[in-house]
């Protein structure tokens, strides 16, 4: 179990633990690097090393850990690129490297080599490029978080296929470009997730109306975040129980 007050930095001998399905040493005071031989435990179904201070890279190695179910790196200063390797465990149900300062792309096939996924967080990092549109191909996401990043364009309309998905953040991306109706289609595509709750694209750079049709969306939706974009026009009537965000953006 994490949270034991431990410091200094995660010993190499762990990897000779042939035998360990759970590695949880999250919300530690834990330094220093990832150790290479934590891709030895070929057995290890659960990895946590949540909210400690690890640096340097995801080591290649643990692309290794094919039986991995759960990838929980998320709050350390961890840098550089993710391993391709680490893209492609498909056993992978939760993936959450966010609030680090990881770069590089996400793989164009990426909902094709992790088809598992239900939990899935990238969000404050560094991270380029487009969104995959395979991601649609991930059929079980619940939750999807791309915020904070420096992703380009546009979000795929292949999202909307998502039938299972409830959470869906995208703020501050720099999503967007000047063709107005990208976030319209985008919107329109979205009134098929009929388990959407929170929808979130605040701090991009949309612009155009927003589409009658979200008027169609799930009442499930309790909170849709559209601030600083350049949102024109009136909110269309009849959108449910939507808590609904424009801020200065709409006019």
């Amino acid at each position: 179990m994490g949270g034991n007050n431990l410091g200094g930095k995660i010993p190499t001998e762990l990897g000779s633990l042939s035998n360990l399905s759970n590695l949880i040493l999250a919300a530690n005071h834990l330094t220093g690097a990832i150790p290479l031989s934590i891709g030895n435990l070929s057995k290890l179904r659960v990895l946590s090393l949540v909210f400690n201070n690890l640096e340097g890279s995801i080591p290649t190695q643990l692309g290794q850990l094919s039986k991995l179910e759960y990838l929980q790196l998320s709050r350390n200063n961890l840098s550089g690129m993710v391993p391709t390797s680490l893209y492609n465990i498909s056993s992978i149900y939760f993936f959450s490297i966010n609030a680090n300062q990881l770069h590089g792309i996400l793989p164009p096939d990426l909902g094709l080599t992790l088809p598992n996924l239900l939990g899935f967080y990238v969000d404050s990092n560094q991270f380029y490029g487009q969104i995959p549109s395979s991601m649609a191909n991930a059929t079980r996401l619940v939750q999807i978080d791309f915020g904070i990043n420096f992703f380009t364009r546009f979000m795929p309309e292949s999202l909307g296929t998502l039938d299972a998905l409830e959470f869906l953040a995208a703020s501050d991306s720099s999503l967007g470009t000047n063709q107005g109706s990208e976030l319209m289609s985008f919107l329109t595509s979205l009134s098929n997730c009929s388990n959407l709750q929170i929808l979130d694209l605040a701090k991009n750079h949309f612009e155009g109306l927003l589409p009658h049709s979200i008027a169609n969306f799930s009442t499930k939706i309790t909170w849709f975040a559209l601030e600083d974009n350049y949102i024109s026009g009136n909110i269309p009537l009849g959108i449910g129980n939507l808590t609904l965000h424009v801020g200065k953006a709409l006019s």
